[in-house]
């Protein structure tokens, strides 16, 4: 019957669309725009109602829109970097971090996405690493010094071990007391007695000097000459005046004073021939034998007695033996000795350098003298030579490695390789490859730490794969550095393309002979059709 009721017995009739209930609206709830920041999302303004749970752009509900369309992505941070600070012997420092300018925010990362808590970078102090530099008295020559302790890793000084009092190291060190001299002066050697140069002896260190400065140091007895010994001009000493009692004057013959002693004496022909008497007090001459004459026999004629003449000193000169002095001294990091300390031109000298603890010998350096010295020893000249020893200090660790770490050299390139360590330039002896020390031609040094770099012909002599080299400094070696040489590459065709280009050559001269072939029997082929015409 199309009726409409309102219970299910069908007994309440009811009008068409009386059961309709209009709809009561949105309930909505204003959403403001907010701006996004560094540290929050924002969002435009929007609508959400209560009711059904839908999003609206306008307050009347008529523009609906997707859940989360509203939101607006963070800001990027505006970050302040903070540098790595070392921490120190007595102060804290820092590991590096960044800072957001705008939310105060803290990150481990320059793109800010790691957040860190605050002071979280800060590092604790590390505390000093004493070294203890006991006391020790100076001496004559040496400087000494109060007990003090180093610190290797803030390099200061302190008068006690716990780092409380900081000193200057050039404070601590006590100058030396200078010699206690006395003077030994000079004494003429005489026939029979030695004699001395001038010299000084120290009281206190029993050193000797030819100085009144006690600055060139002698060996024991060098001051020394020798006796002089008589000199006899008949037989009397010109020097002392003694008589030489080794010679006798023989008596006088009664018949001797009635002889010509210019002319010889008669012979007899029938009796030996008889030298002449002679005065014991003149020096005789041997008698001259005459040449053999075949013809005539052989004689011996005595040579007249001649007076002596006095032989002038400088007529025969004597062999040189003069010794000269080698003076050494040192910068006050050890000491140094020659040997022999004394000696005459053309002797070979060596010198041995004992470096103080924490020292090592760097080098001698000639002050006078105009000697070389090579391998420790030279060759002494005609004067006396002064030589002064230089020390270095050992680092307290080893030098690192700043550059150069695990890099590559090909073969065949012209390249240098280049290796920096953070040594001191001045203290570097030598560089060793795989072990052992290589020549200095073999590669440059610079200034600037250390900068070594390896010429490209001895980086050739090396094989392809890795080595390592270690800087020198005295005993002292730094750390190892590997860098790693590679094969030159090939600039060829390899042999498998080779092959490949030799087929496509053979393929293409086939089929140009082919070609030519069949062109040729063509052309037989409409000669012999037209000769059959």
């Amino acid at each position: 019957c199309g009726k409409f009721f309102s219970d299910a017995e069908g007994t309440a009739e009811i009008e068409e669309d009386s059961w309709v209930i209009p709809a009561g609206g949105h309930h909505l709830t204003a959403h403001e725009a907010k701006e996004a920041t560094c540290a929050e999302e924002g969002n435009r303004e929007y609508y959400s109602c209560d009711v059904c749970g839908k999003y609206f752009s306008d307050a009347e509900g008529t523009r609906e829109m997707k859940e989360g369309s509203w939101v607006i992505e963070k800001t990027k941070h505006v970050l302040t970097a903070h540098e790595a600070v070392k921490a120190g012997c007595t102060e804290g420092g820092s590991s590096a971090y960044y800072s957001c300018d705008v939310c105060g925010r803290f990150f481990s990362d320059r793109d800010g996405k790691n957040e860190i808590e605050k002071d979280s970078w800060l590092l604790p102090a590390v505390g000093h690493n004493m070294k203890e530099t006991p006391a020790k008295e100076p001496t004559c020559d040496k400087p000494g010094n109060k007990a003090y302790w180093a610190c290797s890793n803030c390099k200061k000084y302190f008068a006690d071990e716990e780092g409380t009092t900081e000193v200057q190291k050039e404070d601590q060190t006590i100058p030396a007391k200078g010699h206690t001299l006395k003077e030994n002066a000079e004494k003429e050697a005489t026939c029979t007695e030695e004699g001395n140069s001038a010299y000084w002896t120290c009281e206190v260190c029993e050193k000797y000097f030819s100085d009144q400065d006690g600055k060139t140091e002698i060996e024991e007895d060098s001051w020394i000459t020798e006796a002089l010994g008589h000199d006899f001009v008949d037989g009397e000493c010109t020097r002392c005046g003694m008589k030489d009692e080794s010679e006798s004057v023989p008596e006088s013959s009664e018949d001797e004073g009635s002889e010509d002693p210019t002319e010889p004496p008669a012979t007899d022909p029938a009796k030996p021939t008889e030298p002449p008497a002679t005065d014991p007090t003149q020096p005789t001459q041997p008698p001259v034998t005459q040449p053999e004459d075949p013809s005539k026999p052989t004689e011996t004629q005595p040579v007249p007695t001649i007076s002596p003449i006095p032989s002038k000193p400088d007529e025969t000169p004597a062999e040189d033996d003069t010794k000269y002095l080698v003076s050494l001294t040192d910068d006050g990091h050890g000491s140094a000795t020659a040997d022999p300390q004394l000696a005459q031109a053309g002797t070979t000298v060596t010198l041995y350098a004992e470096p103080d603890e924490g020292y090592f010998f760097k080098e001698w350096q000639v002050i006078s003298g105009g000697v070389k010295i090579s391998e420790n020893q030279f060759i002494m000249g005609n004067d006396n030579v002064d030589i002064k020893a230089f020390f270095k200090k050992i680092p307290s660790k080893a030098p690192g490695i700043i550059e150069g770490e695990g890099s590559e050299w090909q073969a065949g390139s012209k390249q240098l390789l280049k290796i920096v360590c953070d040594g001191d330039f001045f203290s570097f002896t030598d560089l060793k490859v795989d072990g052992a020390v290589i020549a200095k031609k073999n590669y440059l040094v610079h200034a600037g730490s250390v900068i070594a770099e390896l010429e490209p012909e001895y980086l050739e002599t090396l094989d392809a794969g890795e080595h390592k080299v270690t800087f020198l400094f005295g005993d002292l070696e730094s750390d190892t550095a590997t860098f790693r040489i590679t094969a030159k590459k090939s600039t060829g065709p390899s042999s498998t393309v080779k092959v490949i280009l030799w087929i496509v050559v053979i393929a293409a001269a086939l089929a140009l002979i082919s070609s030519i072939l069949i062109l040729i029997m063509g052309r037989k082929k409409d000669k012999e059709q037209k000769q059959m015409r």
